[in-house]
């Protein structure tokens, strides 16, 4: 059964609710982590752990990105141009991120007459290479960039990947993805532990594309299942059992495993993204093929809402949550929860403005490529 080029709106509102949790772990970040005890629980792990979002964004994109092109190879539509591909994921990803880094440039500049970045940063930044022009140790001024290289170099490997499904049987298909990242891990901890810092080894790439390349894969693996058609009981089995992997996982890390990378526990720690990337590909695939009982969780105005707008969230919530919590001095003497309600207002607004003026001119249907443009939209990383 061939399956439709259909926006799945319910993968919209899994990523507005993707979003959303990384914006309320910064929030919890600003108030100064305070402890999360309901009825004596500790339930802080549940905002300490909201990076699991970033799972979530890289197997959503291996889900949605590609769908063309698993369309063609399964024969069930023409073959989309590369180029063309690409030039959809430049406007759909970079407007967007040039602004926000222009104007966080330009306000630093006038706040402080310095600029938070010197020219050769400056070109690393806009071409998305950052890790790599920074002095050692030198994060993003804007920290949730991390996670932007990783998706915008996926890019270029998603089409290959799914074509490849074409020729190799999936079986070796996901041997050598998951060999090479298991490989990969292995060689970033070793070196790590034995105080090798060099280029190749650096273990801030323990959480780049390299380490994470099977994340993209397994939600390519699984658009490739659901465009060769699934049973709604199927979606059903599917999508339960990987919400059960997912809860195990996310117990499993948050409450008994340290999150970074001097702490971690091996073998765990080579094997836990790709744990993370199964039981979530699952998750999709069951809502993707009508697991409805669970999409309509993410159907609700306000995850859908905030999976439209997610690109912008993502981008500029931090940098409002910073001003005001820490440089906007008519604030200090105001009471905590008036403090974090205008952090919240003004991030929503600032958001809506930047959608408005770096996002949706870019979002026509002539620049999502027609009719493939449903699945490119619902791709964009929050």
């Amino acid at each position: 059964m061939s399956r439709p080029n259909e926006d799945i709106s319910a993968l919209t509102g899994l990523r507005g609710f993707a979003t959303l949790w990384v914006v309320a772990y910064h929030f919890w970040e600003f108030l100064g982590f305070p402890r999360l005890q309901p009825a004596g629980f500790d339930a802080s792990p549940l905002l300490d752990n909201a990076y699991f979002a970033v799972d979530i964004f890289f197997v959503l994109s291996g889900f949605l990105v590609a769908r063309p092109f698993l369309r063609a190879a399964l024969g069930q539509g023409s073959m989309p141009s590369y180029g063309g591909y690409l030039w959809r994921r430049v406007r759909r990803v970079i407007p967007a991120f040039w602004g926000n880094f222009l104007v966080l440039t330009a306000l630093v500049w006038i706040a402080t007459g310095v600029t938070p970045v010197g020219p050769i940063d400056a070109l690393g930044h806009l071409g998305l290479l950052f890790w790599y022009t920074l002095p050692a140790g030198g994060v993003p001024f804007n920290p949730v960039w991390w996670t932007l290289p990783i998706e915008w170099w996926a890019y270029f490997l998603l089409p290959p990947l799914a074509l490849a499904l074409k020729r190799v049987p999936v079986w070796l298909w996901l041997v050598a993805v998951l060999g090479f990242v298991l490989w990969t891990r292995i060689g970033f901890v070793t070196h790590f532990f034995a105080g090798d810092q060099s280029f190749w080894w650096q273990a801030q790439d323990y959480r780049h594309l390299r380490a994470r390349v099977d994340q993209f894969a397994i939600g390519l693996l699984a658009a490739w299942y659901f465009e060769r058609g699934v049973s709604e009981r199927a979606a059903r089995r599917i999508g339960w059992i990987g919400l059960g992997l997912f809860a195990l996982v996310f117990v499993h890390v948050g409450w008994f495993v340290p999150r970074w990378l001097h702490e971690a526990i091996r073998p765990w720690m080579y094997v836990h993204y790709t744990a993370l990337a199964v039981s979530i590909a699952m998750v999709v695939l069951g809502i993707a093929a009508g697991w409805r009982g669970f999409a309509r969780c993410f159907e609700g105005r306000i995850f859908m809402f905030a999976g439209t707008v997610s690109y912008s969230l993502y981008l500029w919530h931090y940098p409002v949550f910073q001003w005001l919590f820490r440089h906007a001095a008519w604030l200090d003497a105001a009471p905590a929860g008036l403090r974090g309600a205008i952090a919240l207002i003004a991030a929503a607004i600032v958001t809506w403005i930047a959608y408005l003026a770096f996002e949706r001119p870019f979002l026509t249907a002539r620049a999502q490529g027609g009719k493939s443009g449903a699945s490119i939209a619902q791709s964009s990383h929050a």
